[in-house]
């Protein structure tokens, strides 16, 4: 598997990728060292292409990218993985890099790259100021593990809205409702009957056979996620992740919104959703408003 980590400088990329060589046992490849591969540089690209076509279906390699131009030499079927953070943080650690001095021409340097990868097409985000390098690799591994499994990802039929609906219920109760007060868990089983809430919006399914194991309703009007929810026996194998790219395929280039619990948080984040404000209670929910910008 070929796991493309793209970034600009200091953003956090080789601090995750030295997290996933461990637990992948990948070799890192860092911008141009595929040069050593032979004496012409043109001879050496065609060669280090050809290493990760292989390695798509065969051993792991990360690819560590600072450049825009190496993300062409990425094969059909790498995981691309774009790892964010904001100008601050990197000023700070390039001003640490070049021991505590931070010269006014790299500064103007970093503004200048600041965002160039923004507009990609990425599996993955990753914060590298303030992202959680264990969960993800997590969420990586659950993602990368099914891609052979045979799981349906399509949109729900009307007359299977009551089964996404029984599954948003068993879900929460396990796995959100303890970190909510009796009177947020009473709101969120109201939501679940109130026909004027669940009107007009769209069901994705998930299904394992004819099992349906995961569930997620937007509303497409305001491109609002309201429920997002995956059966717990099937939790860390990529379901979710898939059931997302399977909206967001229908609304390219969208701005998409949700509030998360704080059990669901660090998953959000790691599919490429950032917090708007800090986490609210309304009505005994707890929730932080979050969004994901289509590219």
């Amino acid at each position: 598997m070929v796991f493309g980590i793209i970034g600009e400088n200091c953003s956090g990329k080789s601090t995750l990728a030295e997290k996933i060589k461990t637990e992948f046992g990948a070799e890192i490849i860092t911008g141009k060292d595929y040069l050593r591969m032979a004496k012409s540089e043109s001879e050496a690209v065609s060669l280090f292409r050809e290493k990760l076509r292989r390695a798509v279906s065969g051993e792991n390699i990360i690819y560590v990218i600072a450049d825009p131009e190496h993300v062409k030499l990425l094969p059909d079927g790498a995981v691309r993985i774009l790892v964010t953070a904001d100008l601050e943080t990197i000023k700070e650690r390039f001003t640490a890099r070049m021991h505590g001095t931070l010269p006014k021409s790299v500064a103007l340097m970093l503004e200048r790259r600041h965002g160039i990868f923004d507009t990609g097409e990425y599996d993955y985000r990753f914060d590298g100021a303030a992202g959680d390098a264990n969960f993800f690799c997590e969420v990586l591994k659950s993602g990368t593990a099914d891609r052979e499994k045979a799981f349906t990802i399509r949109r729900l039929f009307e007359d299977e809205r009551q089964a996404a609906l029984d599954l948003a219920w068993v879900v929460f109760s396990e796995y959100e409702s303890p970190d909510y007060s009796a009177e947020g868990t009473e709101e969120f089983r109201k939501c679940l009957h109130d026909e004027a809430y669940l009107s007009g919006l769209h069901y994705y399914g998930a299904f394992d056979g004819e099992k349906l194991i995961g569930e997620i309703a937007i509303r497409p009007d305001r491109k609002h996620i309201c429920f997002f929810f995956v059966d717990g026996r099937y939790h860390r194998r990529g379901i979710g992740t898939r059931m997302f790219r399977s909206v967001i395929e229908d609304y390219p280039k969208e701005t998409i919104t949700l509030n998360s619990s704080p059990y669901g948080l660090p998953f959000y984040k790691a599919i490429g959703f950032v917090p708007t404000d800090e986490e609210k209670t309304v009505n005994g929910i707890r929730f932080t408003p979050m969004k994901y910008e289509g590219k």
